[in-house]
């Protein structure tokens, strides 16, 4: 669990699954997810980034590009903090600086430290193509970074969708912005917004919206996985996420798909505690239901999170109804190919 300084709650769910073609065609997932908890000079701040790897002849490697890409992530949101420039008015104008100069550099000394070589060519950096999107929570604001296709997008106080990309509608072409473009330093998007004016935000890769027919099915689920957070334990719905995805892309694009949701209602629940400012990284960590009681409760807190899921199966098998979904046959979107 994490909070922010002044008592807000950031819950965060998260999965990612295999694409149902890649299943069928017995292809490694692409996608990988990063979800870091922390403190710095006694303030909390968590940090969310999920990649896409391209896959494809060219690609051999991106489902490693990928994970490099999350990794460098953490690492330049962490020296950002360390920066001090949160404390700046300007403190927008200096992330974005700071993830452009230094993010990309990141990303490639993975890929040299891997290949144990002080250089490496352009090919074999390619050859590691994939999207980056990034989210970091510190001191009452959110950063956020996206290079490449997929989907950062906020409920405002009035449940107002606000995406930080716009999404296309309808068919679109096979292309997007990647870390391993000569140039990829131009194709940022970011924004830094108050916390104050964000009740939820989800980021997910590309194969999400591309399994749904408008985006406003897209703004649909994030609205019904607020609901759930607000209801139930984030392991619980964590327990579900995978199904729900796994369906999405068999009955979709077909394409590997990962979610990280992250919930700045304030709406307390029982039995949840503040962090205890030491750090936390990777999904693993939302598997925990321990909220800091005691012993004997331990039967008593299993019993009802076995009762919670099961209600949770039993209103809706997967967010919304089967009109959220993109039935077979119906209109998908291409699979892309990176410029």
């Amino acid at each position: 669990m994490y909070r922010t300084e002044n008592n807000t709650m950031a819950e965060t769910i998260s999965a990612s699954v295999q694409g149902a073609e890649h299943i069928q065609n017995d292809k490694t997932c692409q996608d990988a997810i990063s979800i870091k908890e922390g403190s710095f000079h006694g303030s909390p701040y968590l940090i969310c980034s999920v990649a896409d790897g391209h896959g494809g002849d060219d690609y051999h490697f991106s489902h490693i590009g990928s994970l490099f890409a999350t990794s460098a992530a953490e690492k330049t949101a962490t020296q950002f903090l360390q920066s001090g420039a949160t404390t700046s008015d300007s403190r927008g104008e200096y992330f974005s600086n700071h993830v452009i100069w230094h993010l990309k550099d990141e990303w490639e000394e993975n890929i040299k430290q891997s290949w144990e070589q002080f250089r490496v060519t352009y090919d074999h950096v390619r050859r590691h193509g994939t999207t980056i999107l990034s989210v970091l929570i510190y001191q009452g604001y959110a950063y956020m970074a996206q290079l490449g296709d997929g989907d950062i997008c906020y409920l405002d106080r009035e449940e107002n969708p606000v995406f930080l990309v716009q999404p296309d509608e309808g068919p679109t072409d096979s292309t997007t912005d990647s870390l391993c473009s000569r140039r990829a330093n131009n194709y940022w998007n970011f924004a830094c917004i108050p916390l104050k004016d964000i009740t939820f935000l989800m980021m997910s890769t590309d194969g999400l919206i591309n399994s749904m027919s408008t985006s406003e099915e897209y703004v649909k689920l994030i609205k019904t996985l607020q609901g759930y957070v607000s209801r139930f334990r984030p392991s619980e719905i964590n327990a579900l996420l995978p199904e729900w995805l796994s369906d999405y892309s068999e009955n979709g694009c077909g394409d590997d798909i990962s979610l990280v949701g992250i919930n700045l209602k304030t709406n307390n629940k029982l039995g949840e505690m503040k962090n205890d400012n030491t750090e936390n990284t990777r999904t693993e960590d939302h598997e925990k239901t321990s909220g800091g009681r005691t012993r004997g409760s331990v039967c008593r807190r299993k019993k009802r999170t076995i009762f919670s899921t099961k209600v949770l199966q039993r209103i809706k098998r997967h967010p919304g109804t089967k009109s959220y979904y993109l039935l077979s046959g119906a209109g998908r979107r291409t699979r892309r190919r990176v410029c």
